[in-house]
């Protein structure tokens, strides 16, 4: 792959400038050269996307790692990184470290056995696709962040294999999309939107790099990778599923993320999966949205918004009886369950509303009780009074270790629920329903046009509890303020 990966942190591009065409051969830059250098696209290529530099019939001479062509050395910088390839030269990615004027160029560590005069030098550019990234790029010893504006309809599935970070070094691969500047869609960005900003006024207009399935291919495979963080992008019209992964694969962060038009989300084995400030909807399966099976999966300040009556939003534990899910400052919004589990859900400061069989399923063993639910600071609306807001199955709390206090919960119909804790029998279990609960409407601005802001007066103000991960006394979904010009929410 090249030997920059060994001993620098690097950023690469997709698409790039003008018609987003990249190159396949494209290079890069260092990290340390982009922090220091780098303003605006045209900086790293040329037009297109093509690299600064495009050099064939180059010279090259093993013993010094010296290339020599004229005006070679012309417009580029120390610290970028180029795409070699030769006789007796291992192709790869490599850092140019001495610009000899204008005509000689010497590259980092190129792994060769001998010289040549065939050799192609492509000094940084912007990639071709996606794909061409995964398969260029290693962030198993260093940090690499790849930032992509151009949209892509698939025709086989994305694959991420192996070449990922690292996480006994910490290590992480980032692919972050961007409209015109690098960072513009993140929070404070100019192209920024919540999820409730797209609940609220719709996707057209989202500006977030596209992943188009076409309603032919899945989007995107996790094979045996760690350590990968995929933010501001939309993943969209995919056959079937949005991402799947294996069972080796962990550390997998989707970040102000659209995942939008398919079947489901995911059916995954998988381990420690973030989904931070991402928006899911129009997903057309009559199940589970997200299938989740392995160890600690985390949503926050997400926002769900489930299809018709009979769908479940998160599902954990399919054929196994292991992993949690931790949900914080997030909506779950329809459906039939919001979260379904057979083992662990901690809960803090959500809004769960229109739910027509339960917001919480928790599924027991019943031959070891280990079920647990810890629910606190959450608005719980099921549609209907007479359907209750947790439902425990199975064994689940025989054992003890269910917390259900601090929660605002009502009906969307406008009563008291008849049974706020039931087994799947539909008996109350009266005995889980602490104190400091409150059965009353949480006064909320115009939830049915999904404002799901508090009134001044609302009972859900200031008479929550601190919790571990939220630290927020207010119970539901925690809003500030509503912004103005791309109508931002802030959580």
């Amino acid at each position: 792959m090249g030997e920059v990966f060994d001993h620098k942190e690097a950023v690469f591009f997709v698409g790039g400038t003008g018609n987003k065409d990249g190159d396949a051969f494209s290079g890069g830059c260092t990290k340390e050269w982009y922090d220091a250098n780098f303003t605006q696209l045209s900086d790293i290529m040329a037009t297109d996307g093509a690299p600064l530099v495009t050099s064939e019939e180059v010279s090259f001479t093993n013993s010094t790692k010296n290339f020599h062509q004229t005006n070679i050395g012309v417009g580029v910088e120390v610290g970028m990184v180029a795409y070699i390839s030769g006789t007796f030269i291992t192709p790869g990615l490599y850092e140019l470290t001495t610009r000899v004027g204008d005509d000689d160029v010497i590259f980092s560590g190129v792994d060769a056995v001998g010289d040549n005069t065939d050799s192609t030098v492509n000094i940084g550019g912007a990639l071709s696709s996606l794909q061409v990234a995964f398969n260029a790029v290693d962030a198993a010893a260093y940090n690499v962040w790849v930032y992509t504006n151009k949209d892509e309809t698939l025709v086989t599935q994305l694959s991420l294999v192996y070449f990922a970070g690292t996480p006994e070094l910490n290590t992480w691969l980032t692919v972050e999309g961007f409209n015109t500047t690098i960072g513009d869609m993140l929070p404070g960005g100019a192209y920024y939107q919540s999820p409730l900003s797209e609940l609220i006024f719709g996707i057209d207009d989202d500006c977030k790099v596209k992943i188009l399935g076409n309603g032919s291919v899945e989007l995107l495979n996790f094979n045996e990778v760690t350590n990968v963080a995929i933010q501001c992008m939309r993943f969209t019209h995919a056959a079937n599923y949005t991402f799947s992964a294996t069972n080796t694969t962990s550390n997998v962060l989707f970040r102000h993320c659209t995942l939008d038009d398919a079947s489901y989300v995911c059916n995954a084995v998988c381990n420690g999966f973030v989904f931070e400030d991402c928006y899911v909807t129009n997903m057309t399966t009559t199940g589970n949205v997200f299938k989740l099976k392995g160890y600690s999966f985390w949503f926050s300040k997400c926002l769900l918004n489930l299809s018709g009556t009979v769908q479940t939003g998160i599902n954990l534990g399919l054929g196994d009886t292991y992993g949690d899910i931790n949900i914080t400052n997030s909506i779950i919004l329809n459906g039939a369950v919001a979260i379904h589990t057979k083992r662990y859900i901690y809960a803090t400061n959500n809004t769960f509303y229109n739910q027509a069989a339960g917001c919480l399923l928790v599924d027991g063993d019943t031959s070891t009780s280990i079920s647990l639910l810890y629910a606190k600071n959450n608005i719980m609306m099921p549609s209907v009074h007479t359907v209750p807001a947790i439902v425990l199955g199975g064994g689940a709390g025989r054992g003890g270790g269910i917390v259900n206090d601090y929660n605002c919960i009502f009906s969307v119909d406008g009563q008291v629920l008849d049974k706020v804790v039931a087994n799947d029998a539909g008996t109350e279990i009266e005995t889980l329903f602490d104190e400091n609960n409150i059965l009353a409407d949480p006064l909320m601005v115009d939830p049915a046009n999904n404002d799901f802001r508090l009134k001044p007066g609302s009972p859900c103000l200031n008479t929550g509890k601190s919790t571990p991960n939220s630290g927020y006394t207010t119970i539901g979904a925690w809003q500030q303020k509503q912004g103005t010009r791309r109508r931002k929410w802030w959580w």
